[in-house]
């Protein structure tokens, strides 16, 4: 008796390999869908939190403004070229006894300036796309005697947009991944905007 052997048969070969090929396609495209995802989310999540602390300092200490009809607390204005606003705040309550705060606009050192400015993609390499903040702005450029070092609050910033409406500050800001690129489905970008609304006289 013959004994009968059974093989493949190229048709059955074939399909294997492609039911295969097919299952492994299949399982690299849900392990970078989630990777994408996962990446996107985490870097959403970073600027996000870029721009809520730059946000969240400017809330608190733009609350401090303070003005009156003929002085201004607040001007939108530049720094060194860059954007920037600067920010009369009673100083009264930091110079201890007997100087207590008054609420009213006093001159310099009594009261005296904060700044934020912004810098983008035409400033120095180590600096582009970034918020800083001058807790003491003597000088067009806050960098006169009395002055002090910034501190920078944000970074991966794509754009920084302050309007003054009466005494109300909006403040729109807008953050990328990487800012110096497009945005793309690596790059992504995030936008938030917030109303600060100052306690002075007159902001104008």
């Amino acid at each position: 008796m013959h004994k009968q052997i059974r093989a493949l048969s190229l048709i059955e070969l074939l399909i294997s390999l492609t039911l295969m090929v097919l299952l492994m396609i299949s399982y690299f495209n849900i392990d970078y869908f989630s990777r994408y995802h996962t990446t996107s989310s985490i870097r959403r999540a970073r600027i996000q939190n870029e721009i809520t602390v730059a946000l969240g300092h400017m809330n608190k200490e733009i609350a401090c403004a303070i003005g009156d009809v003929n002085q201004s607390a607040l001007s939108i204005t530049t720094i060194s070229g860059d954007d920037a606003i600067k920010i009369w705040v009673d100083g009264n309550p930091f110079q201890g006894p007997p100087v207590a705060p008054d609420g009213k606009r006093d001159p310099y050192p009594d009261d005296h300036q904060i700044a934020y400015r912004f810098i983008g993609a035409s400033g120095a390499l180590a600096n582009r796309y970034q918020i800083w903040y001058y807790a003491n702005c003597v000088g067009p450029n806050c960098n006169q005697a009395g002055s002090t070092a910034r501190e920078v609050i944000a970074r991966n910033i794509y754009s920084f947009t302050p309007s003054l409406i009466d005494n109300y500050l909006n403040v729109v800001i807008e953050a990328r991944w990487k800012p110096g690129a497009d945005v793309s489905l690596d790059n992504p970008r995030l936008t938030m905007r917030t109303q600060i609304k100052m306690p002075a006289v007159s902001a104008r």
